[in-house]
């Protein structure tokens, strides 16, 4: 079932979010800038937070209330590759053991639905540069590689792709 997150799921986001975060980046192994990363902005106060901002959407894919996935929409950000497009798919995590089971394909389906819905004719989002995994399933679903941006962490700049996808177009 995929729904609007309450604030009653601010902490299995946060816990997801973490989990998802590991398994995709600290390939070999957990440093104290991840830790610090992550205990700072997974927090179930900040998913709190963020499901009262009228600006954001969560919507969370559930089977038999346990939390399998997610995707936060921010309404009013800017794509820095295309300034009229001002909504960003901000984080969309699957858990593991439920990834290629069509979740993320509902869930953005979902989202380009509620788009439509609203009148907002595109989105856009950043990915890693070497999240493959990402980067073909975007692909699949038609969003087009418009650029990249720098992703700073504990001091580092990591490189992510600024994808873009116009709704009016056919899938």
């Amino acid at each position: 079932m995929i729904r609007i997150a309450q604030p009653s799921d601010a902490r299995n986001l946060s816990v997801l979010s973490i989990h998802v975060w590991l398994q995709t980046y600290a390939k070999t192994g957990i440093i104290s800038a991840y830790s610090d990363y992550l205990l700072q902005h997974f927090t179930e106060n900040n998913f709190l937070d963020a499901i009262s901002n009228s600006d954001q959407e969560i919507w969370i894919y559930e089977t038999n209330s346990a939390l399998q996935g997610f995707l936060v929409v921010k309404k009013m950000s800017p794509c820095p590759e295309q300034e009229s497009c001002l909504t960003e798919i901000d984080s969309f995590y699957v858990y593991s053991h439920v990834a290629r089971k069509g979740i993320g394909t509902a869930l953005l389906n979902q989202v380009f639905k509620s788009c439509g819905e609203k009148g907002i004719p595109q989105v856009w989002l950043s990915v890693h540069h070497e999240n493959n995994i990402a980067l073909n399933f975007y692909t699949k679903h038609n969003f087009k590689n418009i650029g990249s941006l720098m992703f700073e962490l504990e001091g580092g700049q990591h490189k992510n792709n600024v994808l873009f996808k116009d709704l009016t177009l056919s899938p």
